[in-house]
């Protein structure tokens, strides 16, 4: 068998969201494992999501608010080191992985083994040549901070591997249960190190140790999950996977290039006063890629089973959860300072207003540009959305370094949104013919349920703007984000289980 071809696998199919003992089963086939429930364990997921973002955005704000500016701007640090090294050196793994388990659910635990040891090698070797150049050009970031990110890194990229391998076949049940306790935990742990007076490096070790607990066990269920007659592996290291790892790369160095360049170039509370900004937009923006995870396998699993709707969950499930952001999107552009009051207190971080609804705006490209890479990548081509990506890093990395001196938090701010912008008119013509046909249709279903929202997200600025009161703020985004999750539920469940 080809690197790039998979087999069926005659099958029952995967059934909700139970476990079941692996080693009697036959592994389900491509385009199986998602059908039968699916809308079910797509709602789970992302309530387990939703609660772990809003679990962590609150540890965030109290952390904030707990620790002093260097402590904070010296967390800000550690987390700004994690992101890198969490995408530079994932190598693409997490991709790659659905590509092969999708297509052939028999190589979980094969593809489990060896992705890790790809994932493990990749993530020391990335955070080590970091530390050897930041030693060498004398940069005052601290070099055992950013040698505990890469740890931190390395552990949460087992874990996510081993999510990836198993939403591929259909099983999402511990992905749901361990998001939760691990996330719980974590909070729980960090907020006695703080308490204890251990500040940002308590937070960081106990991130270090929650994520090693979260591989350990993902490894094991994986292993506990193995096919008893795995097909033989495809090689792990061709083309696309070649590509997938620099896309991989640069999907997220492009929009955090700009935090990275605050902390080399300016003073950690100014990096604090950025990450203030950009830690609510980040948490919804990546409420809205996790949550819609599973596209990717089910889009892939469909391709290789050679189905016409392959392409038609991602258009419904992404045009919704992009529906549901926008009510906080409007608020955070239209009142950003009662929303930084609200999440930080008053007169904490000055000029982070500016910031904060500049970034607003990039939750919605960020969204678009996620539904791209799935589309792409399930399609093999990795190679498009890299050059797009290329693109877009030059421009965020040449106009930040050119808007950082002057212009601080601000200026980066303004470098992120441009080129999210550049990378959006990029991708909207490669894309554009997924809007046609059934997508077509769902798309529309999506806008209709859609524009109650926007139109009462205006009236709702519109009120901000006299009222000027942050609970009537609260009260109205509350309600508004309510009923665009009952919106993004209804065309979820219609586009998953109606395409069964």
């Amino acid at each position: 068998m080809s690197a790039g071809t998979w087999s069926p696998l005659p099958s029952p199919d995967v059934d909700g969201i139970t476990d079941s003992s692996p080693a009697d089963e036959a592994s389900p086939s491509p385009g199986t494992g998602w059908e039968g429930g699916a809308s079910r364990r797509f709602v789970a997921l992302a309530a387990a999501r939703a609660l772990t973002q809003a679990v962590g955005l609150g540890w965030f704000i109290m952390s904030a608010r707990l620790l002093d500016d260097g402590q904070f701007g010296l967390l800000a640090t550690g987390l700004t080191f994690f992101a890198l090294f969490a995408g530079i050196g994932d190598l693409g793994m997490t991709r790659t992985i659905v590509r092969h388990v999708a297509g052939d659910p028999s190589l979980l635990w094969p593809a489990m083994r060896h992705t890790s040891m790809v994932r493990i090698v990749g993530g020391l070797v990335t955070a080590g040549l970091v530390v050897a150049a930041l030693f060498v050009f004398g940069s005052s970031v601290s070099l055992a901070i950013v040698a505990l990110a890469g740890l931190i890194a390395t552990a949460s990229g087992i874990t996510e591997l081993g999510y990836a391998a198993l939403r591929s076949t259909g099983f999402v049940v511990s992905e749901v249960r361990m998001l939760v306790a691990e996330r719980v935990a974590f909070v729980a742990i960090a907020f006695l190190a703080i308490h204890r007076g251990h500040g940002a490096w308590g937070v960081l070790i106990a991130y270090l140790a929650t994520n090693s607990a979260s591989a350990a066990a993902v490894t094991l269920i994986a292993w506990r999950r193995r096919s008893p007659n795995p097909r033989p592996m495809p090689a792990l290291v061709d083309r696309q996977s070649r590509f997938t790892a620099a896309e991989f790369a640069l999907a997220t160095l492009s929009p955090r290039s700009s935090p990275l360049l605050l902390t080399l170039f300016a003073a950690p509370a100014t990096v604090g006063v950025f990450v203030a900004a950009q830690r609510p937009i980040e948490a919804i923006s990546l409420l809205a890629l996790s949550t819609a995870a599973p596209v990717l396998p089910i889009v892939r699993s469909r391709l290789v089973a050679g189905r016409p709707d392959a392409e038609s969950a991602a258009t419904s499930v992404v045009g919704a959860l992009s529906t549901a952001m926008v009510p906080l999107v409007c608020w955070f552009v239209v009142a950003p300072a009662s929303a930084l009051h609200i999440l930080f207190g008053s007169g904490r971080y000055p000029g982070a207003e500016l910031a904060l609804r500049l970034l607003a705006v990039t939750a919605l490209t960020w969204s678009f540009r996620g539904v791209a890479e799935f589309v792409l990548l399930a399609r093999d081509r990795a190679h498009t959305f890299l050059w797009i990506l290329a693109a877009g890093t030059i421009c965020n990395l040449g106009l930040g370094a050119a808007l950082v001196a002057a212009h601080g938090a601000a200026g980066v701010a303004i470098a992120t949104l441009t080129a999210e912008l550049l990378m959006t008119a990029l991708l909207v013509p490669r894309l554009w013919h997924v809007g046609r046909g059934a997508d077509r249709a769902a798309a529309i279903r999506a806008v209709r349920l859609g524009a109650p929202t926007v139109a009462l997200a205006v009236v709702t600025g519109s009120l901000v703007v006299l009222a000027r009161s942050s609970s009537a703020v609260v009260v109205a985004v509350v309600g508004l984000a309510t009923l665009a999750a009952i919106a993004l539920a209804a065309d979820r469940i219609r586009a998953l289980d109606g395409a069964s």
